[in-house]
């Protein structure tokens, strides 16, 4: 395994106001954090579709940390769109998924794959950051 490759698990949520994102870098070998971070969006037009503002919030503020720290990601991600966005195979309308999409052919070499996994199926690092992005709310 390559030693700047990483886990990097994502998460959205919204609490009927504004979207909140979080995410968790993660060592692969120690399986512990090397980094986090959450925030929260006020932005009428991303809030407009919910927790999905945050979900693609995630991504890019995880590979901006990514690309801060010379590490390439494998996104664990729960919401279909953030790789279906990413990987242009589905038609981004709002102009939120727009600008993530334009992102990620941008910064495709701050991220080596994506791996969907079920949400709140007791994946450790997924339910961390489900736990950090509601956090913010």
């Amino acid at each position: 395994m390559s030693p700047n490759l990483v886990d990097v698990y994502v998460d959205g949520s919204f609490d009927g106001q504004n979207a909140s994102w979080a995410f968790a870098v993660i060592d692969p070998i120690k399986d512990s954090v090397i980094f986090e971070d959450k925030g929260v969006i006020t932005d009428p037009d991303i809030n407009s579709g919910r927790q999905i503002g945050g979900e693609v919030q995630a991504v890019i503020e995880a590979i901006e940390c990514c690309k801060r720290n010379s590490l390439i990601a494998i996104i664990y991600y729960d919401y279909i769109g953030i790789e279906e966005w990413a990987r242009c195979r589905w038609v981004a309308n709002k102009s939120y998924t727009k600008r993530y999409q334009e992102y990620m052919m941008v910064n495709g070499q701050y991220f080596h794959r994506f791996v969907k996994i079920k949400s709140h199926t007791g994946n450790k690092w997924n339910e961390y950051v489900d736990k950090l992005a509601k956090s913010n709310d």
